[in-house]
């Protein structure tokens, strides 16, 4: 068997790949520690490493083969051939079907963001040739790579599928036209929502756990965080299309359906609150935890009898206080006191860190001069947002000393008082 064969043979496998790793140098080094010495890579229990140079090869080679078969289009044109006994689609055999599916594979392993290879597999899924679970799977396992994480095409691609296997059916004819015009357009639409679309709480929860390793391949992921606010999107519209069914009384009560979901959004809750606290300069994370805690108090689907709410109070405002006390010099914190309720409360804070009231006697220039201008920032936005002063960016950003008059004149006065860090 070729490269491309043996590698694309594991990444499409039935068993799921628990994670890929693209490992440095030359393959000398690594293959003493395969058994077999053949193959060029290294699999052990689920976990794929393959040298980089074999992964250069093997996309030189994925290419040629790639090239070499037929246009994927063709798939969707013998969907309506396809008679009984017969393994080929649009006059393509079984064995190059079989390399077309290898070699795209091998080829997103390389370059994730290659979109003629993406829509091979979306034809492949859409003729049924490739299961959309097991396509899935692939997915979750190329986004261990730090490369792969960072691209959104890949995450397009993997809402694509879940629309695929939720069945939505829209305007561009999504979800399973046969004929080519129809499939050119699921491939091609502009959509990239999960509204609609009708999945298995536990379909969504694996979602969550991707997201989740996504973010720590690749630290301060914003393509990982906008997927994982699409899926809780996706689990709340799930729970009030299961009500608008019992309603009609053709589906599970809405009290079965809102104990399924509860657990899981306070669990979401909780994780998003501790990923802040150990990440304190991930904005794109302080404002989905700050989506999260929105939706749960304002979804019909938390009451306030309801069992738990008592576990996210007080909420995000005290929340982003006690991270501003801790890690007053970071930016991000600050802009999370900003959109968290919290501006009567960070103005006096903001006020002791101009006076230079730090909370300790040998901080670093840089330290003090970052943290007071984060405070002359966060004034700066007060007085622009009440309009008591006329002030630019420009403005904080400089600091002089009319400014800082201005600032501390026009600064909220509240009695209480936070703690100087």
């Amino acid at each position: 068997m070729s490269l491309v064969s043996d590698i694309g043979e594991v990444l499409n496998s039935d068993q799921p790949l628990t994670s890929i790793e693209v490992l440095p140098g030359d393959a000398d080094i690594w293959l003493s520690q395969d058994p077999t010495g053949q193959r060029g890579f290294l699999l052990q229990e689920g976990n794929l490493g393959i040298p980089q140079k074999v992964v250069y090869k093997a996309y030189i080679q994925a290419i040629s083969v790639f090239q070499s078969c037929p246009s994927s289009r063709r798939l969707l044109d013998g969907q309506t051939q396809r008679t009984k006994g017969d393994s080929s689609r649009g006059g393509i055999d079984a064995s190059t079907i079989t390399r077309l599916i290898h070699s795209s594979s091998v080829m997103l392993l390389a370059n994730p963001a290659h979109q003629t290879a993406l829509n091979a597999r979306k034809r492949l899924v859409l003729a049924g040739l490739v299961d959309p679970l097991v396509e899935l799977r692939l997915m979750a396992a190329l986004l261990t790579l730090r490369e792969c994480s960072k691209e959104s095409i890949i995450w397009h691609h993997r809402r694509w599928l879940l629309r695929f296997i939720g069945n939505r059916v829209s305007q561009n004819g999504f979800g399973g036209s046969s004929s080519s015009e129809g499939s050119t357009g699921d491939l091609i639409a502009d959509e990239d929502t999960l509204d609609g679309v009708h999945l298995s709480l536990a379909l969504l929860g694996e979602e969550l756990k991707v997201a989740s390793k996504a973010v720590e391949t690749y630290r301060r992921n914003y393509f990982a965080w906008s997927h994982r606010t699409r899926v809780v999107d996706a689990l709340l519209a799930s729970v009030h299309m299961l009500r608008s069914i019992d309603s009609k009384g053709k589906g599970p009560s809405s009290s079965e359906s809102d104990d399924e979901l509860l657990p899981v959004l306070m669990e979401e809750h909780k994780w998003a609150t501790k990923w802040v606290d150990l990440h304190v300069s991930d904005y794109t994370a302080m404002q989905y935890l700050r989506r999260i805690d929105t939706l749960m108090r304002r979804s019909s689907i938390l009451s306030p009898q309801s069992s738990g709410i008592s576990d996210i109070d007080p909420g995000i405002s005290q929340h982003s206080l006690s991270l501003l006390q801790g890690y007053p010099e970071y930016e991000s914190v600050w802009m999370y006191a900003r959109f968290a309720g919290a501006k009567e409360d960070v103005g006096p804070f903001a006020v002791e860190k101009i006076h230079g009231r730090l909370g300790a006697e040998n901080r670093k220039a840089e330290y003090r001069q970052g943290v007071q201008l984060n405070a002359r920032r966060f004034l700066a936005w007060t007085a622009f947002c009440q309009k008591t002063a006329h002030l630019t960016p420009r403005d904080a950003l400089l600091g002089s000393e009319d400014t800082i008059d201005i600032l501390l004149r026009t600064a909220p006065r509240d009695p209480r008082s936070i703690p100087s860090s």
